[in-house]
């Protein structure tokens, strides 16, 4: 369920955001309301215009480096009602031959994304992407810095997000 609410809530995210990085001016991308999340409180959100970007390899995420990216990028700080976590979302959209699909990029081990180098590849290829930290900190080989409370205690909060949530 909490999946399914992700997926909807990135949907209604990447359609307001495209409807507004149709024209290509740095004015219209910075101009991209907040998205209403339920069972979340937006703290921020920011756009900018990307034009000519070059991502470099970024091994072992990004095997080569890639020129020429055109995305407006936006990106949204979320807290969970009643959680007690901060959550990043950064989505690319494509502002020049949109392949009219979206992918969500996840991470991998210990990570729930792993930044704007998992959305160099898509974005390049005319997908809207999107990826999140999860409110995760650390190296995502080791949940050690996020896993657990100053107590000892399982964070139940940032283990949510992990699994499921975000």
């Amino acid at each position: 369920m909490a999946l399914l609410l992700y997926v909807l809530v990135l949907g209604q995210l990447f359609h307001r955001c495209w409807a507004e990085a149709l024209d290509h001016t740095a004015a219209k991308c910075s101009k991209i309301p907040a998205p209403r999340v339920p069972g979340a409180k937006i703290l921020s959100i920011s756009s900018a215009l990307r034009l000519n970007h070059t991502e470099p390899q970024s091994s072992p995420i990004l095997d080569h480096t890639i020129d020429n990216i055109n995305v407006c990028e936006v990106n949204v700080t979320l807290r969970h009602t009643g959680a007690n976590d901060t959550v990043s979302v950064q989505t690319w959209l494509p502002v020049h031959q949109w392949n009219k699909r979206f992918v969500a990029v996840g991470g991998g081990a210990w990570a729930a994304g792993t930044g704007l180098v998992s959305l160099a590849e898509p974005a390049s290829q005319g997908y809207a992407a999107s990826t999140t930290d999860g409110g995760l900190i650390g190296s995502p080989y080791s949940p050690e810095l996020w896993a657990l409370n100053a107590d000892g205690s399982v964070n139940m909060d940032l283990l949510t997000n992990f699994a499921s949530r975000s």
